[in-house]
């Protein structure tokens, strides 16, 4: 966030959301006080919450989302102050984004697992009318899910519910949307691989893309500073990789029979991640970047 500040940013919305249900709150009410007040930052299940009750008739609600957003109940909880009539049911598809990532949204896995995400969605009340799709790599795999959710069950995409909200926001504000440029261009900007960005986000935008890798260290804003011996250390972030690694072959490996080939693959992908976050580590420490610097 502060990065896109720093390039000048007035707003920025977090358009994920699980960041959304799980920072977006500590970032509107800690942090931009201290960075620039004037700033503002946005969500995404807000403005899908309010436009759910002009598509629901039952007011019974679907979520799907990854196990982080549904296990922050964000959307139960966005629900309940606006709507306290409504009922909703959250399930976690942990395996839509890895599916989404490694090109399989149109393979055999991509049935397998869609079709049993929403038969155990629906299996929680009979009277679910709208289902939101709570992540932005689901709508990637819409014609799965059109093919296997009930014709009557309307399937809610963010895109242009954040679209439309924003251009709201802006007409409601007017003084931020004189501040914000018009007339831009795109810029795409990856803390990960550029190259395999780039081939996602082309998918994504259904346009060519063409990213560029950034370096972002943290810092921190707080009245009371970390110890002065403590160090920032990029092995923390390579640990974390580890652990997404370890996940994935846990599930592969009572999977891998439903398609090998693309499953085996998905394994080899993840272990070259573990790779150039290793030798990410090395160019830290090279770079002599294992020090944070306090503001």
């Amino acid at each position: 966030m502060k990065h896109l500040f720093g390039m000048g940013c007035q707003l920025v919305i977090l358009a994920c959301n699980t960041a959304s249900a799980k920072a977006l709150r500590t970032i509107q009410q800690r942090n931009l006080p201290l960075i620039d007040p004037t700033r503002r930052v946005l969500g995404v299940i807000r403005p899908t919450v309010e436009a759910v009750c002009d598509i629901t008739q039952s007011g019974h609600i679907g979520v799907f989302g990854t196990p982080g957003t549904i296990q922050s109940e964000s959307y139960n909880i966005e629900i309940a102050h606006l709507y306290p009539q409504f009922q909703v049911y959250g399930h976690a598809c942990p395996m839509w984004v890895p599916l989404v990532e490694n090109c399989e949204s149109d393979g055999p896995g991509a049935d397998y697992f869609v079709k049993k995400d929403i038969d155990a969605l629906l299996a929680q009340c009979d009277l679910i009318d709208t289902v939101i799709l709570g992540c932005t790599h689901y709508p990637l795999l819409i014609d799965k899910i059109r093919h296997y959710m009930p014709s009557n069950i309307h399937i809610v995409e963010q895109g242009p519910i954040v679209g439309a909200s924003l251009a709201d926001y802006l007409r409601r504000h007017p003084e931020m949307e004189q501040r914000c440029s018009h007339g831009g261009t795109c810029q795409y900007l990856t803390t990960d691989d550029a190259e395999k960005f780039s081939q996602m986000a082309s998918i994504f935008v259904n346009e060519p893309v063409t990213a560029s890798r950034v370096t972002i260290l943290p810092s921190y804003h707080s009245a009371t500073p970390p110890p002065p011996r403590w160090r920032f250390c990029p092995l923390n972030y390579w640990g974390f990789e580890m652990s997404v690694f370890l996940r994935n072959i846990t599930l592969f490996t009572y999977r891998i029979l439903i398609s090998p080939v693309s499953h085996t693959m998905t394994i080899l992908h993840n272990t070259s991640r573990i790779v150039k976050r290793t030798m990410w580590v090395v160019e830290c420490c090279m770079e002599k970047l294992v020090e944070c610097h306090f503001p």
